[in-house]
């Protein structure tokens, strides 16, 4: 991961010291150094040991994304901050190991009005990005 991808409550992967690779969310970042809590505590690593956590059918299913046979997308609803209205996530292509995650976003109430439409979102963080940039009230869990 680059510097770029980074931001505080974002999850990723510490390649630790030891060899281990630990789940934590990021705290915060200084210079070359990432800190993060996991449920084991307090870490810390250099830029270069963090990895990005795919996103996968089982984080989506744990946060309450259904899979729509149909279309092939998990879909989740969520509240918009900007409009206060509810909008549709949908992710394609998660179960597919040869294409790009596509992420679309629209008001439940128009959902032929692509309202975001992003290629490569193959990772919880930059759906995280996202949903942050969009006032979308979805926490994701692990």
């Amino acid at each position: 991961m680059e510097a770029k991808d980074l931001m505080v409550d974002i999850f990723v992967y510490f390649n630790c010291f030891d060899g281990t690779c630990i789940t934590v969310k990021v705290t915060g970042f200084k210079d070359n150094i990432v800190y993060g809590v996991s449920e084991n505590g307090s870490h810390w690593c250099t830029i270069e040991k963090v990895e990005p956590i795919p996103l996968t059918s089982e984080i989506l299913e744990k946060n309450d994304f259904a899979y729509n046979k149909n279309n092939g997308a998990f879909v989740a609803y969520a509240e918009e901050s900007y409009s206060n209205q509810t909008v549709e996530i949908s992710l394609f292509h998660v179960k597919n190991e040869y294409n790009n995650i596509q992420l679309h976003i629209c008001e439940s109430r128009y959902p032929e009005e692509v309202m975001l439409h992003l290629m490569e979102c193959n990772y919880i963080h930059e759906l995280q990005h996202v949903f942050r940039a969009c006032g979308i009230k979805k926490e994701i869990e692990l």
